[in-house]
């Protein structure tokens, strides 16, 4: 049976095996020195695995072009802002532009590293697609770019995981959730391939992935910018988008 996340980690190592050399994006003397042994650590919410294996392989290969060390940490929604927001963590490894712009200690790295969409997940109880106005509609905690995605709904109720959301619908305690266009493994296959709950055919809003660093490193922040526009020049970001699509058909 063919693997289309299998397919995805690794014909995008192989291309950052065979991609060309660095153009020589290097940090300063006192920065090197600086960063000597130190581990950067981003949040993230659960993601799918199809986004985790493109974004950390990006990631990765960004901060090793800078000869640092990095950790992708996951968190729920709200607690990884809370960290990153706070500095406890070292920034985001993939938020939404409003999200970074809300928090003043977060510096936006101006490249959509990846692209998503945004469905709704609802019981389908007439076979019809559904509609958000004047329903309720759960949200996960901290995540900004869902609760733009519900605007229409009458009533919009806060939950702390996509999993308690889902949960909710599927008691019939809310009318549905929204979340990217595939769920986490283990609730993609309890909700969705079940039958239980179904996604909507298109999607509501387009959301555009950012990493952040907290302020604390401003002055890596222009290298990190230069890194991902050369690796954007060299192919890899496009890659990465691709693959990630064709892993959450």
């Amino acid at each position: 049976m063919f693997d289309s996340h299998l397919y995805s980690a690794l014909s995008l190592v192989v291309f950052l095996l065979i991609a060309p050399p660095s153009m020589g994006v290097e940090l300063p003397k006192h920065l090197i020195d600086r960063y000597k042994g130190y581990q950067f650590v981003l949040e993230q919410p659960k993601y799918s695995s199809a986004v985790k294996d493109n974004l950390s392989r990006l990631l990765e290969e960004a901060f090793g072009r800078l000869g640092l060390d990095l950790k992708l940490q996951e968190y729920p929604t709200a607690r990884g802002a809370k960290l990153a927001e706070a500095g406890v963590v070292d920034g985001s490894a993939l938020r939404d532009q409003g999200f970074i712009a809300q928090r003043p200690s977060l510096i936006l790295i101006p490249k959509v590293l990846l692209s998503d969409v945004i469905h709704i997940y609802y019981i389908d109880k007439n076979g019809k697609e559904f509609q958000l106005n004047g329903k309720k509609v759960v949200v996960t905690r901290g995540a900004f770019i869902m609760k733009r995605a519900a605007a229409k709904a009458a009533q919009i109720i806060v939950t702390n995981t996509s999993a308690q959301a889902l949960a909710m619908v599927a008691r019939g305690r809310a009318d549905a959730t929204v979340f990217f266009r595939q769920l986490p493994e283990s609730l993609e296959a309890l909700y969705i391939r079940s039958g239980i709950i179904k996604r909507s055919s298109a999607p509501v809003l387009k959301s555009l992935g950012y990493a952040a660093l907290h302020k604390k490193h401003e002055d890596l922040a222009v290298y990190l910018t230069q890194v991902f526009e050369e690796m954007g020049e060299e192919g890899l970001i496009n890659l990465a988008q691709r693959h990630y699509e064709r892993a959450s058909r």
